[in-house]
C-alpha cells in the first residue's frame, strides 16, 4: 500500500509541476501576443506620419514590400524580449553601478 501510495504522490507532483509550465508559458505567449499587437498598433500610428519616409529608408537597405504596422508587430516582438530591471533596495549603495561604487570615496 506504501508504494502505490509514493506513486500516486509522484504523478501528482508531476502533474503540479506541468501545470506550473502550462501556466507560465501560458503568460509568456500571452504577454508576446500582446507586445505584438501594440507594435502593429504603433507601427500602423507611426506609418500615418512618417511612413513614407522609414519606408524610403528601408528601400535604400534593400528591405521592402512590407508595411508599417509589420514592421511595427516585428519590433514589437523583438522588443517583447527586452525588459527592464528595478531594484527596490533600502540600501541606496547596493543600488549603484560598479564605475559609482570606484568612484566613491571609501
Amino acid at each position: 500500500m506504501k508504494k502505490s501510495y509514493s506513486v500516486l504522490n509522484g504523478l501528482i507532483d508531476l502533474l503540479g509541476v506541468f501545470m506550473q509550465h502550462a501556466l507560465f508559458w501560458g503568460w509568456v505567449i500571452t504577454t508576446k501576443l500582446i507586445f505584438v499587437l501594440v507594435g502593429a498598433l504603433f507601427g500602423w500610428i507611426t506609418g500615418l506620419f512618417f511612413g513614407n519616409t522609414i519606408l524610403g529608408i528601408l528601400a535604400d537597405f534593400d528591405i521592402s514590400g512590407y508595411s508599417m504596422w509589420q514592421i511595427g508587430a516585428f519590433l514589437g516582438f523583438v522588443g517583447s524580449f527586452f525588459g527592464t530591471t528595478t531594484n527596490f533596495n533600502k540600501d541606496s549603495s547596493k543600488n549603484e553601478s560598479v564605475e559609482q561604487k570606484k568612484l566613491r570615496p571609501q
